[in-house]
C-alpha cells in the first residue's frame, strides 16, 4: 500500500527542510514536490510551523523507543565489565528510520535558535541527557573505573552524537561501525580498575 498524502508531505518536508533549509522552503514548494495543489497541503498541516513541529514530535516519540534503558544498565554495572556497560548506551535507529531521524535532528539543530520546540528536542534528547554520566558516576562509586570528570565525558559524547547527525545529514554518512568507533574513542577515556 502506498503512502498517504500526509505521509508524502511529511517525508518531502524532511528532505527539503534538511537539504535546502526550513526558512528557504515554502509550503508551496512542498506541495509542488508532492504533486498536489498548494492550498490542499493545509488540509493536512495548518502551517509550516505545524509541519515542523510534527517532525519534532515524530523524532521525540520514536527516539524514546530506541534509547537504552539506563536503569537496567545501572543494575548490570556490578556484574559486567565497565566497557561492556558503556557499549550498551550506544544505539542507532532502525536502518529504515536512520536517515529520516538524522535529517530531523539536523533540521532541529539548525532551527533551535528560532523555535522553542526544536530547542526542546535538542535539550531533551541530547544535551540534557545524563545517562552516560549516571552510569559513569555509579562505576566510580563502585570502584569499577578510575575517578573521571563524568559530566565532561557525558558532554563529549553528546557533542559527538550531534556532530555525527550533522555528518549523516550530508553525503558523508557514517555506517554503524564508523559511528561506534567514535563512541569507542570517547569510552577510551574511561579507565577500568579491574
Amino acid at each position: 500500500m502506498g503512502k498517504s498524502t500526509k505521509e508524502k508531505i511529511f517525508d518531502t518536508a524532511v528532505v527539503l527542510f534538511s537539504d535546502v533549509g526550513y526558512k528557504e522552503v515554502s509550503m508551496r514548494d512542498i506541495a509542488a514536490k508532492v504533486g498536489i495543489k498548494a492550498a490542499s497541503i493545509y488540509n493536512h498541516y495548518k502551517s509550516k510551523e505545524n509541519l515542523l513541529h510534527s517532525l519534532v514530535d515524530f523524532y521525540m516519540e520514536h527516539w524514546q523507543e530506541y534509547v537504552p534503558n539506563t536503569e537496567e544498565i545501572l543494575l548490570l554495572i556490578e556484574t559486567i565489565h565497565p566497557l561492556e556497560a558503556l557499549k550498551l548506551l550506544s544505539f542507532q535507529f532502525d536502518p529504515k528510520m536512520q536517515n529520516r531521524m538524522d535529517r530531523i535532528l539536523f533540521i532541529a539543530m539548525r532551527e533551535m535558535i528560532n523555535d522553542s520546540k526544536c530547542e526542546e528536542l535538542i535539550a531533551k534528547c541530547h544535551v540534557k541527557r545524563t545517562d552516560l554520566k549516571r552510569v559513569l558516576d555509579k562505576m566510580v562509586e563502585l570502584g569499577k573505573i578510575e575517578q573521571i570528570d563524568t559530566a565532561a565525558i557525558n558532554m563529549i559524547a553528546v557533542n559527538y552524537a550531534l556532530g555525527a547527525a550533522i555528518i549523516n545529514g550530508t553525503n558523508l554518512k557514517l555506517d554503524w561501525e564508523e559511528w561506534f568507533k567514535g563512541f569507542s574513542m570517547v569510552f577510551s577515556l574511561v579507565k577500568p580498575l579491574e
